[in-house]
This record gives structure tokens, C-alpha cells and sequence, in this order.
């Protein structure tokens, strides 16, 4: 704790400074006129007793003699209602943190002087006014709470982090296009409108970040141009867990995945990020998630320090901190953090938030996703379904959650150690919403800061999904929120045209009324809220509008609204109150139709409430009139149910609740009578003991088998293994106790006049079993005193019986839980969790519906051999569905509840099996099935052919069905290799094609900033040194050479891979685009051509950004309008100079077709692709709209003549349609019923640059469950008669091989540029008249070198090179 204890220092020194400024400032100083006065300060109503002030928790900790850290909370709290009017974003921070500053550090000095005078260690915060105390004890706790400035004594928590509820590795190669989550939510379209990100810092409380991941190192706020960090103000290690360096890191690799969602890229084929265009700075206080340090990320986020704490800077604070955590214990509210997030929004940070992994049961989502103030987001998987884990509402006092829904299941993103990983949770959905925000803000900037605003643009544009399982409406509901988060709706309904400001005030008879609802209704619809003070203001799109306010209790008003461009348009309301009326109805069992007493009614809004009686009737009186949703709930035993409500009189409505069931299928009934009691006392007494009891029956319990059960004096029953756990929570959890009976868990003891008794007894002639607590009281308060039983029978029902309760609500269960758990801690029935619903008579019973089984074998049909992993899915008539996997004797058995079910098996690469069974209680069935699949055979595994360059033979091969049932066949071709005639090396080359003879020039509309016209800023072209001249001073500059994939084939133009600095055109005032025609027949290809790749050189990029590469085929003249899109990719680009980047992207270009590859650079005069002077055998283009040049123009047409790009495609050649150039097999597919056979033709054509052996596997492709067979063919291709080869090795001056280094061999008739392997060798066969070449040899690092070489026909000759390093 030393660190705390320094920190703590820190903390108070900074909160002193603030306070004598303060004071100098008011004395000698007229306040900033942008800044209100002074702080005003709320004032919470406190207890007069200082024992009132405890929390049960708080009280339990140290009333037992030990000590323990607890907070004191203060009742003084800072007013920042003001902030929000505050224009300047650095004023607005610096405002919130004086504010709260000085109000704490008035308020907290009785209680810090207190401390320092006990000697007591301990640290103030100012965000949430509280001092935590460390190691203390009752005396000392007792001793502050009766301080009056002191609200409450409250203990200390840790939140378990929201751990992912699948993790799943996945390959470091990413999709080469962006994840589904972020097609889903429609990013990449936000992307095409311009909106990244850029300008926007994001943020998290997590559990840190890698910062030295590939797809977030450039993103980090603190990364330097040098490649090192500076972290002061950009990451806090509020635990001290990544080490001396202070570098950003993560232990534990939630924090880097969900950071990840929010800004991911690396540039390349993982793109993971919603806003790639964003920084992200962090405060790793979910490291441990203990509440001081999840407090102390909370005050870095308003105002960032240096690692050491030190210099506190608000101008520096985040825009958007995600918050992927919370409470893990299903339906948990708690306001603890809501003063971080109200400081968060005071400064105009928005904060996104996970509702929770706890569904799909409803009331689940827990704080603090769950609080009113917190805007949260459920998950969603990629087939558009609301994920089964994704917690459900309603939230605090009973409002709407989660407020919309994301993408949550299987995503993608970064893991610590540069890795990926698919997580599923809404731990992923939030990270979507907050990188959603960050693009809104980027596009919008006018919102930036508007919290009230985002939120209601969010809610405005999610898409509606209709599900009212949970409550709520088909627009907004406990399910889904508001709906899909919607990014391109979501811009589209932002102020990002012309807009102007309405404000105003809400009023009742004079009174301000806060928490009003102004509706603007027109071409941008916009909600605005109103503040404590009855204000409102919000930025709306210029044009008419219908404005209408509205508050519970209050008449709804509609005055008509004119909005003009950079004006205010003031608009007030004076709303009169409501009459009122009461709304009354019955509740019923809709089954049975008997009365359900205890049912809890709310109606929202206003937060009206009532329960049933005894007779199912309830009233709720005082009503305003008004549309309302009123919900009824009766604890697990019932599903709850959401009906509208319209109040314009005294209303009647009957609510009929339907039966819910657990996942396992137990259910519940609640009726009233006297509970079961015991005779046998046990020999139990005393705080937190356990027993042991053998049970008089075996008992089956979640569909297992027990004989023993564990008891404890704190209120369950449990049949694993002893546990006193006296701390109860939410169910199902994983943690202990498990396969339990919680007929009331809470703290208890056994004191002298209480006990534990048990009886063996029958209930309506079944063999039963009770175990009773009789009179024990709670441990806190010690005066409640509470008699409860368990009641076991025989035929597996659970009844849960109540007597004689103290009258309080904690004797009648607001700190208990009540229910049944599967030893799993995976499935529970929760009847109530800390809400005070139990009374004296009543009893509740689980049982589940009659069961029976059937069970059976599965065989192959085939081979008879068991199918291990088989799928038995058993569907009732109901449509419920419970499955199993046969185990590796090809065995299974379901337990199914009576009723008639449809038996279905599957198998990968089996036909299907299915019966349908009637299961009957005490009948068991039997299914057995012998699964049919098809099986393959071939008459060859190997066909050869000895051919010269140009020739062509076919082979036949035999392809038969010797299996039971008929296949899908699919042959292709893959595993294309090529051994160059007489190399001797096992490292690979690439090979860059030119063209063969004279390439096909296209035609263009030329353009209208002619060569001769002067260069304007803003509108002219310009290159990076703003001359249209290669400048004298200019260098040349190796890349690294472009990575060429086995079997494929890269295009060029380029007669140099080299980038000269100062030599490319750029449009200085916006978006710039570089083309490059490829016409295959140019390049000796006959067929066609499947991309894969395009690379390019940068000559310079002054800042990180999105780079666009689009293909498309060209027929006609180079414009637009004749141009075709087969395919885009996006990527981040780094800033720097001299690279060469390969952006993978496909498109198929056909046969004789031709091919335009582009690079279009979004931010005008930061990009320059790279380019040189040397020939190229084609013309580079450009165009930019905004510089004249709509349609595509060459380098010389627009004034650049020596702009020679260097961009390159690489791909695969297609012709034979295997997939396989030189190889064709027909059929492609066919049908194979079982005995029947195909003879398939093998075509392979030496339609090639180069002798040598050519190897293919020809697959024949099935979905059977066996290994498919294959066919290996190989095509050896002749040395034609005049061809000579030229080989050599390239070294560096101490003889090591160059991998990588670049070999231009330029000849008479055409060129070929070459990769050195790994071994630095290189070869290629010529015809004799292409001689001599001119051999030029370049890598990066390293003083290119040129010879002249001979081809001499039928002999080899060598040229080897060794490069000197670069001065």
C-alpha cells in the first residue's frame, strides 16, 4: 500500500494548489467570462445517528473485530451543471477538475484531519468526494461517521472484470477487408463518406493495452516518430503492474482486444478497428478492478497525468473512454460510479459501456451498464441475433436496457504479443459503440462534447428490432434497446450541414422541471433533454420544426420552431399538470387462472409501483394522465410481462403471467400455507458452520444423483461439498456453492435460541425430506429473527416454505437470495436476489415436467464403425430442443420431458437420420441409426506428360462412388509448383512480368489543369517539393521488395521498383487518385487473371491514413464511366517515406481483358506515391476532381512528365478453370450416386514462359467423412531449341546472400524483373534474340550495380553480383 499512500499525497498537494488559486483568483482577479463563478456545491440529506450511516456490508466487515479498508463518503457534492455551457473544450475540462477539486477538498478536511490525527493511512478523491481508509477499525469508522459532513460508511468492492464468454485464437493473417462487426454496423461505408476518426482520442478503463501491437503501436497517442513512447499523459498504470518501462501493457488482453475494436490496423489485412483514423490513450484501472483503482482512472480520464500523477492537465483528457466491466452477478444496480460518469459527461466525455454477459433470462443486466446515466450496448452475432448471453433489462429504476445493441459475438481484434484472437461478449459490443461515437464526432465536430446529443442521435438511428420477451416496445425494449447501431444512419442524422442552436427553458406554474423531453421534429430530428435547472440547448440542422416538451405528471406542449444557420433560436415552455387517475387489475396464473399474489406492478416512467394481494387485485392510484408500459413480475415462477397503458381516466387492466422455466426446464409455483417443519435438531450452533446429512432417498437434482447434502447456518443447502459462504449474490454464478438450495442465503447465525432440525415426512404420499432454520437470526441487524425450511421428496420437487419473519425488509430478503442452482453454476431458477418478497405462509415448489429417455447407438453405414462426435437433436412438438453427442463408442441417451419428439442425427459428411419417439415417463426408447455417406475412389493417384512450350495432352482419370449415399463431386487443382529446368536451388524467386513487345496505351479525356497553367494552392497539382521538375537534389531510394506468393505473378510497367524523392503530383487541396492499366494480352496471358494484391511505393506521408486500392476492368477510353468495380480494399497507411506497400485486394479480371488498378489517398497534400523517371512501358494517371481532373489523365497531360508510378498487381493466372493455369479438368462438378462412376479429363497445356517440371494436385472434393482422394499431376516442359539461361547470386560485400533484392533484366523484346529467394540466387531462360540484357541489381540499403550479359543458346551463364551498403 505504500503506492497508495504516495499517491495519496500527490492527490491532496494538487487538490491544495487548486484551493489558493482559487482564493487569489476571487480576490485579486475578475473571473473568465466563459467560465461560471465559483463552484456550487449539492448537499445529500444524512443521517443524525452515525450507526445509521453503515452499509449492512460495511457494518458486517467490522462489527466481528477485525479490520478492514472502507470508504467514507461525503454528502457535499459538486454542481457541474454549468460545464456544458462552457464552448472551449480546454476551459470545460479545466472548470470540471476546479470544481471538483476544490469542493472536495473543503468538504473532506474535517474527515483528512480526523484521519491524520489517528495515525490512519488513507487517500482522498475528487471525482466521487470519498476518502478511502485503509486497515481500519469500527471505533474509527464510528468516530468519522459522525461527522455531519459524512453521508455514509461504505466498504470496499472489487468488480470482477467481464471476462469474454468464448475466447477462440485465431491466425495472425486478418480478412484483408474489415471485420464482420464492423460490415455489420456499416463502418467501412462511414469511411467512404470521410469519417475515421481522425482527430478523436479514445480511451478505456480496462485492463490496459499491448502498446506495441502492430495494429495500435501508430495509433497511440504517446508514440513518437522515433519509434519510442512518451506516456506522460497518454497511459496510467493505476495498478503498477507493466513494469519500470511505463510502457503500456496488458496482463491479461481484454483491455488490447477491445481496444482494438475502438482503433485497430495494421496497416494491412487486419482491419479490425471501427474508427482507424483515432488515437487511444488508456488508464489500465481494470487491471485489478478494485474500486480505487477503477476511482483513480476515473479522475485521470477528466484531467491526465504524467506516469508519476503529477501535473494534473484536463486539456488533455480523452473524448471517449469505453468501459467493458461491471458488476458480474446478474441484475446488480448499484450507483457507485455514476458521480465518475456524471464528471465524464460535465467535460464532454462520452462514455460507452457493456451491458453484461449474465442473459438470456430478463432483469440481468447489472450496474454499472445498468444505471440510468450509462449508455450501454447488449451483443449481437453476425446472422443479426441477439446473442443468448447478452444481459436483458430493465435497468435502474426499471427504465430501458441495454440502449441499443452491437456486435458482440465472434469478434476478431488484437490480442498482447502482436497475436488476434474471437472473443464473444458484450465486452466486444461496447468497444463498437464508443469507435461508432469516435466517427460521429470526426464528422460532425459540432457534437463533440455534446453527450445529450450523441445519445439521442443514437437512439434516433438505431434500427428497431421487435422483441418484448424482457418488456419495453418493438422500438425500444429490455432485449435490444433501441435496435442495431446504425453508423452510416447515425452520420446521416447529424448536424453536419448547416445547423444552428435551440435553447430554451421547461417550466411548470414557474418552476423549472428537470429531466423534460423537448422533441424537434423535422428534416433531422433531434431530443433534447433539460437540466436541473429546466434548461435545454442543442445544436439541430438548419429548417423547421415542430417542437414538443413533455415530463411525467405535465401536459405535453407543442410550439412550432425556425432554425437558422449559426443563430439561436429561443423557444420556452410552461407546461400544466395532468389530472390524475388510477390504474387497478388483477393478476392471474394464465394456465390455471388463480390469483398471483405478490406480483410486482410498475409503471414507467414516473416510477409508480404496487403489489398484489392475496386475491391477485392491485390499485395504483394518482396516475397522470399519459402513455405509460406497466410491468408485472412474480419473482422465477413467472415470465415478465409488458403491457401498454394509456391513462386518460381510471383504467382497468388485468395482467395474466405465464409459467417460466429455467434452461434445464424447472419451474416454479407459489402458493400460500403453513411451512414444513422439523423434529430432529442438529448439533449446529454459531456464526458460518457447516454439517453434513445423509439423505433418506436418493435425490435427483438438475439430472443428477446425490445421497449427501452440505448445510450452513447462512441459508442453503448445497449437495458438492461443505461451504459457509455467508455472502450471497446473483444466480447461476461459477463460484461456490453450486448444485444448491438457496432457501435464504444471507449472513445468519445460530445463537442459542435458534437451530438447524430435520424430519422425514411424506407429502401426498411421497416419500419427502425437511431440514428447517427455526428463529435464527440475521447477523445484521441482530434483531431480525426468521424461520425457513427446505423440502425434498422423493420424486425430485423442492419446496421452499416461509414462517414467522421479523418486520423488516431485511428479515424479508432485500440482502438475500432465493432459488435452485445445477452444479455447474451454469443454469439457475433465481426467484429474488436482495428484494424483500418473502412473507410468513408462503411457499414455493420447483419441479419440472414428467420425463423419460431415449438413448441408442450410431453406427457408420459403410464401415459399421461407432460415429464418435454425432449431433442428437431432439425437437418437441412445442419447439423446445435438447441435444447430445454420441461419445466414442458412437453411444448417447437424452432426458426428455412426455410428449412426442422428433429424433434427428447429423454428422459431418453423413446423410441425415430421424425418428420420431413419444417419451413417456418410466418407458425408455430406443433409436439406432446407421449413417449413409458417399466414398470415393480414383483409378490413378499420379499422371505425367513430357511436353515442349506451347504443347497440350489430356490424361483420363476414373472417379467412383463406392459408398451408400450419393455426393456432391468438385475437382479442382491446387499446389501449382514450378522446378526452373536445371536449378539446382530450393529457394523460391518472384518474378515481376513487363510486357511483351508494345503495350496497350489507353485513351483518356485528358485534363482541363493543363501543363502549362501555374500551380495555385488549394487547386493546382503539386509534387512533395513543390517543383513539376525532378529537383537536382533529389534521391533515389531501394524499397523492400514486394512479397510474391508462390504460383502467382506480379504486373508492372516500371523498369525501376526505385522511388525518387520530390518527383510524384499530388492534389494539395483534397483526394488524389493514381491509376495503372494492365491489358493481360500485353503480358503474354491468354486467360485471365485473379488478383490478389497491389503494391505501391510512397514517397512520403505526412500523417497516418487510409489508403484506398480499387479495381476495376476498363472497356473503352480511361474514364469512370467506362470502368467497372471488381474489387477495394482500405488500409492504414503509416507515416513515413521510401516503403513499398502491398495492400491485398481481389477481383477477377476475364480473359483478354483489361485491368485498372488505383490508390486514392483521402486527405489532399499529405500522400505522394512513389514514382521515378526511368522508362516505364505504359502511362501513369491521375485524377482528382477537386483539381480539375474529374477522369483519369497521364503524368505528362497534367504537367509531370517523369511522375512514372511505381505500382505493381500480383495474382494468379486462370485459364484452365481448376484454378491451375496449365491444368483443366472437366467436369467441374457432377453428381456421384452410390456404384456410379465419372471418367473426369485431365487437360495440361505448356502455355508457359519457362522449361521446367510443373506439379499440381488435382482434388476431388467431397463432404464425406472420409479422407477424399487426390491425384498428383506433373507436366515437364522442354528447353526449346535457341534459349539460353541467365543465372547469379547477389551478395552483400561479405559474401552473405540478399533475399529480396531486385533483379531488372532488360532485353531487346521484352523485360522481366526478378525477387531473389532466400539464398540471393536468381535465373531465367531467354530466347537467344532478347540479347544481350542489361542486368541491373538494387536492394534496399544498398548501391544498385548494372552488367551487360550474353544469352547463349542451350548453356547456362552466370552473373553474380556483391552490393556495397549505401554510405
Amino acid at each position: 500500500m505504500q503506492r497508495r499512500h504516495s499517491l495519496a499525497g500527490v492527490v491532496t498537494t494538487a487538490v491544495c494548489a487548486v484551493v489558493t488559486l482559487a482564493a487569489t483568483t476571487a480576490v485579486g482577479l475578475a473571473p473568465a467570462a466563459a467560465a461560471p463563478a465559483g463552484p456550487s456545491v449539492i448537499t445529500a440529506d444524512v443521517a443524525s445517528n452515525a450507526e445509521d450511516k453503515f452499509t449492512t456490508a460495511a457494518a458486517d466487515a467490522l462489527s466481528k473485530g477485525q479490520k478492514a479498508d472502507f470508504w467514507v463518503k461525503l454528502a457535499d457534492k459538486a454542481d457541474l451543471s454549468a460545464a456544458k455551457d462552457i464552448a472551449d473544450w480546454n476551459e470545460r475540462g479545466q472548470y470540471v477538475y476546479d470544481t471538483l477539486t476544490k469542493v472536495a477538498a473543503e468538504s473532506q478536511k474535517d474527515v483528512v484531519a480526523q484521519l491524520d490525527a489517528a495515525g490512519a493511512d488513507y487517500e482522498p478523491f475528487w471525482i466521487s468526494n470519498r476518502v478511502l481508509v485503509k486497515d481500519g477499525d469500527l471505533a474509527l469508522a464510528t468516530a468519522l461517521a459522525a461527522a455531519p459532513a459524512v453521508k455514509e460508511i461504505h466498504e470496499t468492492v472489487t468488480i470482477e472484470p467481464e471476462k469474454p464468454v468464448a475466447e477462440r485464437p485465431s491466425s495472425d493473417k486478418g480478412l484483408n477487408a474489415p471485420e464482420w462487426g464492423l460490415v455489420a454496423i456499416h463502418a467501412p461505408e462511414a469511411w467512404a463518406m470521410g469519417a475515421t476518426g481522425a482527430g478523436i482520442v479514445v480511451s478505456s478503463v480496462d485492463s490496459g493495452v499491448d502498446g506495441h501491437h502492430p495494429a495500435l503501436e501508430s495509433k497511440y497517442r504517446g508514440y513518437q516518430a522515433d519509434g519510442t513512447f512518451d506516456n506522460d499523459y497518454n497511459f496510467f498504470d493505476t495498478s503498477g503492474s507493466c513494469g519500470p518501462s511505463g510502457d503500456p501493457c496488458d496482463a491479461d488482453a481484454h483491455g488490447t482486444h477491445t481496444m482494438g475494436t475502438m482503433v485497430g490496423s495494421d496497416g494491412g489485412s487486419n482491419q479490425i478497428g471501427v474508427a482507424p483514423g483515432a488515437q487511444w490513450v488508456e488508464a489500465n484501472g481494470c487491471a485489478t478492478c478494485e474500486d480505487a483503482d477503477l476511482l483513480e482512472a476515473g479522475e485521470w480520464q477528466v484531467a491526465p497525468t504524467r506516469t508519476d500523477g503529477s501535473d494534473p492537465d484536463p486539456s488533455k483528457r480523452p473524448n471517449i473512454v469505453n468501459n467493458s466491466w461491471g458488476y458480474r452477478a446478474a441484475g446488480t444496480i448499484d450507483d457507485w460510479y455514476a458521480d465518475i460518469v456524471t464528471a465524464w459527461e460535465a467535460a464532454g466525455i462520452f462514455g460507452a459501456w457493456s451491458a453484461g454477459n449474465s442473459g438470456p433470462t430478463c432483469s440481468t443486466t447489472s450496474s454499472p451498464g445498468a444505471n440510468t446515466i450509462d449508455y450501454s450496448a447488449g451483443a449481437f452475432d453476425s446472422s443479426g441475433q441477439i446473442a443468448y448471453f447478452s444481459s436483458r433489462g430493465p435497468g435502474e429504476d426499471g427504465l430501458t436496457k441495454p440502449n441499443l445493441a452491437a456486435p458482440g459475438v465472434n469478434v476478431r481484434s488484437s490480442v498482447p504479443g502482436g497475436g488476434y484472437a474471437n472473443y464473444d461478449g458484450t465486452s466486444m459490443a461496447a468497444p463498437h459503440l464508443a469507435g461508432a461515437v469516435a466517427l460521429l464526432w470526426s464528422y460532425a465536430p459540432s457534437l463533440v462534447g455534446d453527450i445529450e446529443g450523441t445519445k439521442a442521435l443514437l437512439d434516433q438511428t438505431a434500427v428497431d428490432v421487435d422483441d418484448t420477451s424482457c418488456g419495453g416496445t418493438a422500438a425500444d425494449n429490455n432485449v435490444w434497446g433501441e435496435g442495431k447501431l446504425d453508423v452510416v444512419a447515425l452520420l446521416e442524422a447529424a448536424p453536419h450541414d448547416a445547423a444552428g442552436t435551440v435553447s430554451g427553458t421547461v417550466t411548470s406554474q414557474g418552476a423549472p422541471v428537470a429531466g423534460a423531453t423537448v422533441v424537434l421534429d423535422g428534416e433531422n430530428d433531434r431530443t433534447l433533454t433539460t437540466d436541473a435547472n429546466g434548461a435545454f440547448e442543442g445544436l439541430v440542422t438548419e429548417g423547421d420544426y415542430t417542437a414538443t416538451a413533455s415530463a411525467y405528471g405535465l401536459l405535453p406542449q407543442t410550439e412550432a420552431v425556425t432554425v437558422t444557420a449559426d443563430e439561436t433560436t429561443t423557444v420556452d415552455f410552461d407546461l400544466a399538470a395532468a389530472p390524475t387517475h388510477t390504474v387497478s387489475g388483477t393478476v392471474t396464473d394464465a394456465v390455471t387462472g388463480a390469483a398471483v399474489a405478490g406480483a410486482s406492478i410498475q409503471i414507467a416512467p414516473g416510477g409508480l409501483a404496487a403489489t398484489s394481494g392475496a386475491d391477485g387485485t392491485y390499485a395504483v392510484s394518482d396516475v397522470p394522465e399519459g402513455s405509460y408500459t406497466l410491468t408485472a413480475t412474480a419473482g422465477a415462477c413467472a415470465e415478465p410481462v409488458s403491457l401498454p397503458l394509456t391513462v386518460d381516466g381510471d383504467e382497468t387492466l388485468d395482467v395474466a403471467l405465464q409459467a417460466g422455466a429455467d434452461d434445464y426446464g424447472y419451474f416454479c409455483t407459489v402458493s400460500q400455507g403453513a411451512y414444513l417443519q422439523g423434529t430432529t435438531k442438529l448439533p449446529l450452533t454459531g456464526d458460518d458452520v457447516t454439517g453434513s446429512i445423509a439423505l433418506p432417498f436418493a435425490f435427483s437434482f438438475y439430472g443428477k444423483t446425490y445421497s449427501t447434502g452440505y448445510l450452513t447456518s447462512n441459508g442453503h443447502l448445497n449437495f458438492l461439498a461443505a461451504t459457509s459462504s455467508y455472502s450471497n449474490g446473483a444466480i447461476p454464478a461459477a463460484a461456490a456453492p453450486n448444485a444448491a438450495i438457496y432457501p435464504f442465503w444471507d449472513d445468519l447465525y445460530l445463537d442459542a435460541d435458534a437451530g438447524v432440525y430435520t424430519a422425514s415426512t411424506t407429502v401426498d404420499g411421497v416419500a419427502a425430506f425437511t431440514i428447517e432454520w427455526r428463529n435464527v437470526r440475521k447477523y445484521s441487524p441482530n434483531t431480525d429473527r426468521l424461520n425457513f425450511s427446505v423440502t425434498l421428496l422423493a420424486d425430485g420437487r423442492i419446496i421452499l416454505g416461509y414462517g414467522a419473519l421479523t418486520d423488516t425488509s431485511t428479515a424479508h430478503g432485500d440482502s438475500a437470495t432465493v432459488g435452485i442452482e445445477n452444479a455447474e453454476g451454469t443454469v439457475a431458477s433465481q426467484y429474488s436476489l436482495n428484494a424483500p418478497v418473502l412473507h410468513e405462509g408462503l411457499t414455493i415448489t420447483y419441479d419440472l415436467p414428467p420425463q423419460g429417455t431415449v438413448a441408442g447407438t450410431i453406427k457408420d453405414y459403410n464401415t459399421k464403425a461407432p460415429v464418435a462426435g454425432a449431433t442428437v437433436t431432439a425437437t418437441s412438438a412445442d419447439g423446445d430442443v435438447k441435444d447430445a453427442t454420441t461419445a466414442a463408442d458412437g453411444t448417447y441417451e437424452l432426458l426428455l420431458f412426455e410428449g412426442r419428439w422428433t429424433v434427428e442425427v447429423s454428422a459431418s459428411g453423413y446423410e441425415g437420420a430421424s425418428k420420431a419417439v413419444a417419451i413417456a415417463e418410466g418407458s425408455p426408447k430406443t433409436f439406432n441409426a446407421q449413417l449413409k455417406a458417399g466414398q470415393l475412389a480414383v483409378s490413378t493417384t499420379a499422371i505425367n506428360a513430357n511436353l515442349a512450350i506451347g504443347g497440350s495432352v489430356s490424361r483420363n482419370v476414373r472417379v467412383t462412388n463406392n459408398g451408400s449415399a450419393p455426393v456432391e463431386v468438385n475437382l479442382g487443382a491446387s499446389g501449382d509448383e514450378f522446378a526452373m529446368l536445371g536449378s539446382t536451388s530450393s529457394a523460391s524467386q518472384g518474378v515481376i512480368k513487363g510486357v511483351e513487345g508494345k503495350a496497350t496505351v489507353a485513351k483518356t479525356a485528358g485534363s482541363k489543369f493543363g501543363a502549362a497553367a501555374e500551380a495555385k494552392p488549394g487547386s493546382g497539382l503539386t509534387t512533395n517539393g513543390k517543383a513539376s521538375k525532378l529537383a537536382g537534389s533529389a534521391t533515389s531510394v531501394t524499397p523492400a521488395a514486394p512479397v510474391i506468393p508462390a504460383g502467382e505473378v506480379t504486373l508492372t510497367h516500371s523498369t525501376s521498383q526505385n522511388i525518387v524523392t520530390g518527383n510524384a503530383a499530388a492534389c494539395p487541396g483534397g483526394p488524389t487518385q493514381w491509376l495503372r492499366t494492365f491489358t493481360l494480352a500485353d503480358f503474354g496471358i491468354s486467360g485471365g487473371l485473379d488478383v490478389s494484391a497491389v503494391s505501391f511505393g510512397v514517397e512520403s506521408n505526412a500523417q497516418a491514413q487510409p489508403i484506398t486500392v480499387n479495381l476495376y476492368t476498363l472497356a473503352g477510353d480511361l474514364v469512370y464511366a467506362n470502368m467497372t468495380k471488381i474489387g477495394t480494399a482500405t488500409t492504414q497507411v503509416a507515416a513515413g517515406s521510401g516503403a513499398m506497400v502491398t495492400v491485398p485486394v481481389t477481383g477477377t479480371v476475364p480473359a483478354g481483358g483489361t485491368l485498372v488498378a488505383e490508390v486514392v489517398a483521402p486527405i489532399g497534400g499529405t500522400f505522394y506515391i512513389g514514382s521515378n523517371a526511368e522508362p516505364e512501358t505504359a502511362p501513369s494517371y491521375l485524377a482528382s476532381t477537386f483539381c480539375q481532373t474529374p477522369d483519369p489523365a497521364t503524368s505528362a497531360e497534367i504537367g509531370f512528365p517523369d511522375m512514372h508510378v511505381v505500382l505493381n498487381v500480383t495474382g494468379q493466372t486462370t485459364g484452365g478453370g481448376s484454378g491451375v493455369a496449365w491444368l483443366d479438368v472437366q467436369p467441374p462438378t457432377f453428381t456421384l450416386q452410390p456404384g456410379k462412376s465419372v471418367v473426369a479429363v485431365a487437360t495440361m497445356t505448356a502455355d508457359v514462359d519457362q522449361p521446367g517440371a510443373y506439379s499440381a494436385t488435382i482434388t476431388v472434393g467431397a463432404e464425406t467423412p472420409y479422407e477424399n482422394p487426390s491425384v498428383t499431376a506433373t507436366m515437364t516442359v522442354k528447353q526449346p531449341a535457341g534459349w539460353g539461361k541467365v543465372t547469379g547470386t547477389v551478395t552483400n560485400a561479405a559474401g552473405e546472400p540478399l533475399s529480396g533484392a531486385v533483379v531488372s533484366l532488360d532485353g531487346v523484346s521484352y523485360d522481366i524483373t526478378l525477387i531473389t529467394g532466400e539464398d540471393g540466387t536468381y535465373a531465367y531462360w531467354f530466347q537467344k534474340a532478347n540479347g544481350p540484357l542489361q542486368v541491373t541489381v538494387s536492394a534496399q540499403g544498398y548501391v544498385p550495380q548494372t552488367k551487360k550479359a550474353q544469352i547463349v543458346a542451350g548453356q547456362t551463364t552466370v552473373y553474380d553480383f556483391a552490393l556495397k551498403p549505401l554510405p
